[in-house]
């Protein structure tokens, strides 16, 4: 009996030796045990959850997938649609949406480029925001949703979109080199007229091109100047003299279109959009006036006189960078043939005082879209003393192809998505 006893104790003693000398294995099994459990359980819990969202995340998905028609439905339209429509497309199918988008930006390039379509890439193209929703695991398991600006965040689409532009540019260019030379070929006159700086006939013209005109009261400059420090000159111009002039353009604007049209046989004055849809039946000669020029374009002049002007000074310690910006009031007289054109130019130096011609159909190679820029002295009975006004004198078929280029410069400038989004 003792013996048995005794037997047992020993197995016992043995299996509690063994226990103590693989306790550490055990612990170290148990713990990866509970690991496994805890990361189990963590799926199963997001499992749950996820399962829950199943019926929301579903209708949700099928809910996108309608928007994301329908985005593509007003794309293809070129109807305006809000950000939170495209963001909501773009999580679901960013690729086909992509696609849908530079579709529409190849219809909104084809020939005519109207203004509604400059617009409609302004208001609708440039500015879209996407969203992007990726998984992340790490034990846990995360959704994550980023917002981003297109053409800001895809460096791919903005390149795209850059090199559709230079394709259309200079497609656009071709365009006006032909038509350009069909005119030299019908009327040679146009492209022989000598510039005009200050009423004298030259072969080029010298800089400044622009001289100071007289734009405000003279008593009016005199006040100012004994008021203002020439170091303060050009902040006080853009902030004082570019405002007043503007306000005074837009009293004399109406009066400015009686005086051209009296000047121009046969002018009719037409919208933009008239101007430059193909469908439109135009008159021989047609014109528009305006809009006044806006204080920061003005502003943006300023500032490049004065970085030309090396000494700041000028001769005259007070001499006005604004009585060069002589477009404030402006007009633009588009003509159908040569001959119109050149009619056109012989009334307006007949009826106007002109003090500056520069003539850019005078060149051997074209660098800019070819006009009459016409600088005249402009009398109104509202005011006791002249200014100035811009008159350009166009041929139809380069002036269209000039006004569509403007939507495709903005794009070309841009050096950055950011830029292109108006993020600087």
């Amino acid at each position: 009996m003792e013996s048995k006893y005794f037997e047992i104790l020993k197995q016992i003693t043995r299996l509690t030796k063994l226990d103590e000398k693989d306790s550490y294995g055990i612990r170290f099994t148990s713990n990866v045990i509970l690991i496994f459990k805890l990361i189990v359980f963590s799926m199963i819990l997001k499992g749950v959850t996820l399962l829950t969202r199943g019926l929301s995340c579903r209708s949700k998905k099928i809910s996108s997938f309608f928007v994301t028609a329908g985005i593509e439905g007003k794309l293809i339209r070129q109807e305006s649609f809000n950000a939170d429509e495209f963001q909501r497309a773009y999580e679901v199918s960013p690729e086909t949406l992509t696609l849908v988008v530079f579709n529409t930006c190849d219809n909104l390039f084809e020939s005519p480029i109207t203004l509604q379509k400059q617009n409609y890439m302004r208001e609708n193209i440039f500015p879209l925001r996407g969203k992007f929703f990726f998984i992340f695991i790490a034990c846990l398991y995360y959704d994550i949703t980023i917002n981003i600006l297109v053409w800001k965040d895809n460096l791919e689409m903005y390149e795209k979109l850059r090199q559709m532009a230079v394709k259309v540019s200079d497609r656009i260019n071709r365009g006006i080199i032909t038509a350009f030379n069909n005119l030299k070929n019908t009327n040679v006159k146009i492209c022989n007229q000598k510039h005009i700086q200050n009423g004298a006939e030259i072969l080029k013209l010298k800089d400044p091109i622009y001289q100071e005109m007289q734009q405000l009261p003279p008593n009016l400059l005199t006040h100012f100047n004994k008021l203002v420090l020439n170091d303060g000159k050009i902040q006080f111009e853009k902030d004082v003299i570019v405002p007043l002039m503007i306000l005074l353009a837009q009293q004399i604007q109406l009066e400015f279109r009686t005086k051209l049209q009296e000047a121009i046989l046969g002018l009719v004055f037409v919208s933009f959009d008239d101007l430059m849809s193909l469908d439109q039946k135009l008159a021989e000669i047609v014109g528009l006036v305006g809009p006044v020029k806006k204080i920061g374009r003005v502003a943006e002049k300023i500032d490049g006189l004065a970085a030309k002007d090396e000494n700041q000074q000028q001769l005259d310690p007070w001499v006005l960078y604004s009585g060069q910006v002589a477009d404030i009031t402006r007009a633009t007289v588009n003509c159908a043939t040569a001959d119109g054109l050149w009619k056109s130019w012989l009334q307006v130096r007949e009826n106007f005082n002109v003090k500056l011609l520069n003539n850019k159909m005078n060149v051997e190679k074209v660098k800019q879209p070819p006009n009459m820029h016409v600088i005249v002295e402009l009398k109104s009975s509202k005011l006791e003393y002249s200014v100035a006004a811009e008159i350009q004198i166009h041929l139809r078929s380069i002036h269209r192809l000039k006004e569509e280029e403007h939507i495709v410069y903005e794009i070309k400038r841009t050096k950055t998505g950011a830029e292109l989004c108006g993020m600087n």
